[in-house]
């Protein structure tokens, strides 16, 4: 919030109406510098830093991300109570699913594109109804409100594979849908590099 308390920072001004670039917000986050690189790489530090314990005692989710998530809320649940639950809803999704993944370094390891997908529509939904909610404009209300009404619905609604147990099974479909039903991994794989 840090960042979005200091939009200022960011306004252009040409031809004397001040623009908000979002892009350049994002660009400037600690986050971003230190998530360079592939979805994939940016899952496996979300598992490292899910288990540092050294950071919130390994629960930077529940005690620090979390609790930021419901303050700012609070606030703009007069204005947009729908959308604020739905965002709610979506952060009880994501701390269900990291008390199932927490304890099982693979599962963490696997579930890490869902907690990314997690922590980004619930932040960006946040600062949007933030934003909407000081501002009070119609135009930075409809965008918080369809962004969260395309966006924030619960993964539990339409992700049935992080409800489940059988993360495994799911993962092997995941394979499969990748590599092809014919595909079986080797141990004898030689490649030229």
């Amino acid at each position: 919030m840090h960042g979005v308390d200091r939009r200022r920072g960011v306004l252009r001004e040409p031809r004397g109406r001040g623009i908000l670039n979002l892009a350049k917000l994002f660009r400037d986050t600690v986050v971003n510098t230190i998530w360079e690189g592939t979805t994939s790489i940016m899952a496996d530090d979300i598992g490292r830093v899910l288990k540092d314990k050294r950071i919130a005692n390994g629960r930077i989710v529940e005690d620090v991300y979390a609790p930021w998530v419901r303050k700012v809320l609070q606030p703009c649940q007069r204005h947009f109570a729908r959308e604020c639950d739905l965002v709610l809803e979506r952060l009880d999704a994501l701390l269900s699913l990291l008390a199932r993944v927490k304890g099982n370094d693979r599962h963490l390891e696997y579930s890490g594109r869902h907690i990314l997908v997690h922590l980004e529509i619930i932040t960006t939904a946040v600062a949007l109804l933030h934003d909407a909610n000081t501002d009070h404009d119609d135009i930075s209300s409809a965008v918080a409100t369809r962004y969260v009404a395309s966006n924030a619905i619960p993964a539990t609604s339409h992700h049935h594979f992080e409800t489940g147990d059988d993360w495994e099974k799911e993962q092997e479909m995941d394979r499969r849908i990748f590599l092809g039903a014919g595909f079986t991994p080797s141990q004898h794989l030689s490649g030229k590099l």
